[in-house]
């Protein structure tokens, strides 16, 4: 969802091989999910080449059926900057992130909360 909103809000694509699941906290770090196995054979069932997985999930990939784990890259991260660089990025992995995506990554930071008490997440 939070993608989904800031690519409505930007008037930006996101890309089409990308999968994505996880909760994201209001301070943008994202936390682990359930279902991984599930979620990813979906995945690979739609030809889904790449899977944003939250990185507390990286050991569960162990019960990801191997055809899928042979058939999909998975970007395990820790912040939803992290989702949006893979998700809005249509240059090659290893070359800079343009100024379009640099200006959405620092508008997601700087509209972050800076009260420490507020800790709900968001499922998206």
């Amino acid at each position: 969802i939070c993608t989904a909103l800031l690519s409505a809000l930007s008037n930006t694509e996101v890309r089409h091989d990308v999968a994505m699941t996880g909760e994201v906290t209001l301070r943008g770090r994202v936390l682990a999910i359930g279902g991984l196995r599930e979620k990813t054979m979906a995945a690979f069932r739609n030809n889904i080449k790449t899977v944003v997985i939250p990185a507390a999930n990286e050991p569960d990939l162990i019960e990801v059926d191997e055809a899928v784990r042979n058939a999909i890259r998975f970007v395990p991260v820790k912040s939803v900057d992290e989702v949006f660089r893979i998700a809005f990025n249509s240059v090659p992995d290893g070359h800079k992130a343009d100024d379009k995506e640099q200006h959405m990554v620092e508008a997601i930071a700087a509209s972050k909360p800076s009260d420490s008490s507020v800790r709900n997440p968001v499922t998206c």
